[in-house]
């Protein structure tokens, strides 16, 4: 997802107030992206997209998109079972679903001050992207809601194959090196790790899966042994790439400052089950004997937190495999610090 710029913030931050534009582009069962903010319906346009929500969090494997659409004008519907629908077409003008599964979408958004409107779509920058999971057409007959992740996702339901026959052998190096090598393996060619500034250059032992794991979690957990975190960013020209980082956990600026007219919508809903405050870690270490960490330290009893004080004591447990890496009490204990 991406980042506001300062100019949009601006805009956002004018006591006067900002208009947001915005249209989702979906792919065709070719490829080739659709405007669905902006169809041709007979000799005329429409915006089928009503409303949409993006969720992020920065300790999630990707962010997720909720679009409620409009599911039919007249006989231009997006239902896909509607073959004779003039939407559902592929290039050749023959039937194929416009919405299907596994199809990739992007949202896009132009922020302008009140009054004023986009001149084009040249004045649209690319907000987010993924790959579509969910259509529900179960609803109101005008309606239809389409759910999608980002795109992480392919990365995310990928399997690596490995038994203890023919494990996957990744060999040590520096963590950005290794994960790496872990993107040429399972795609070769396809992606370019971008090692931000503030990315650990922790060094990671020969990593040895001897069973299938998915991807994603095997990625992003090898670069947490070194704090750090890996997700799709956009850099400052709108190149979408995977880049590790580690992220500022300890900020007391904040990046920009929310005035008093900014807030359109605040979610205020809290949830207990959230909460987590008390890491338990087990894991082998050299010997092959099995031994656990805590954070908080436990020297009686458990040491107190602003969170345990606040919350009560709210356990995660950890069990680590042997090939993870962390085989010594003092990496267990920094990555049991790092999750608390």
């Amino acid at each position: 997802m991406r980042s506001l710029t300062p100019e949009e913030r601006a805009i956002i931050a004018d006591p006067q107030g900002h208009w947001e534009f915005m249209f989702l582009r979906v792919a065709n069962y070719d490829g080739t992206m659709i405007n669905v903010g902006n169809l041709a319906i007979g000799e005329r346009n429409a915006d089928f997209l009503n409303s949409h929500t993006l969720a992020d969090d920065l300790d999630r494997f990707t962010h997720t998109l909720t679009a409620s659409l409009r599911g039919s004008v007249g006989e231009y519907s997006l239902v896909p079972f509607r073959t004779d629908s003039p939407l559902n077409v592929d290039d050749a003008d023959d039937y194929q679903p416009l919405l299907d599964l596994n199809r990739a979408w992007d949202l896009w958004i132009c922020i302008k001050p009140r009054g004023e409107y986009p001149s084009g779509e040249g004045d649209y920058r690319e907000w987010a992207r993924g790959f579509t999971d969910r259509l529900d057409i179960s609803g109101h007959r005008d309606e239809m809601v389409m759910q999608g992740r980002g795109p992480e996702a392919p990365l995310i339901d990928h399997l690596i194959l490995a038994d203890e026959v023919t494990p996957k052998v990744y060999a040590a190096g520096d963590l950005a090196d290794v994960l790496q090598a872990m993107l040429d393996d399972q795609f070769p060619a396809t992606y370019t790790l971008v090692v931000d500034p503030s990315a650990p250059s922790t060094y990671i032992d020969e990593l040895t899966l001897t069973e299938p794991v998915k991807f994603w979690k095997i990625f992003s957990d090898t670069a947490a042994v070194g704090t750090g975190v890996v997700r799709f960013l956009y850099d400052d020209s709108d190149n979408l790439a995977i880049h590790l980082f580690t992220p500022n956990r300890t900020a007391t600026v904040p990046d920009w400052s929310v005035g008093p007219d900014e807030h359109e919508k605040v979610d205020v809903g809290l949830a207990l089950e959230t909460v987590g405050n008390y890491v338990i870690v087990r894991f082998v270490n050299a010997s092959g004997a099995i031994e656990t960490v805590t954070s908080p330290t436990v020297s009686p009893t458990i040491t107190p937190t602003a969170s345990t004080l606040r919350y009560g004591i709210k356990p995660i447990v950890i069990t680590l495999a042997q090939n993870t890496g962390i085989n010594d009490a003092t990496r267990a204990q920094a990555l049991a610090d790092a999750i608390r």
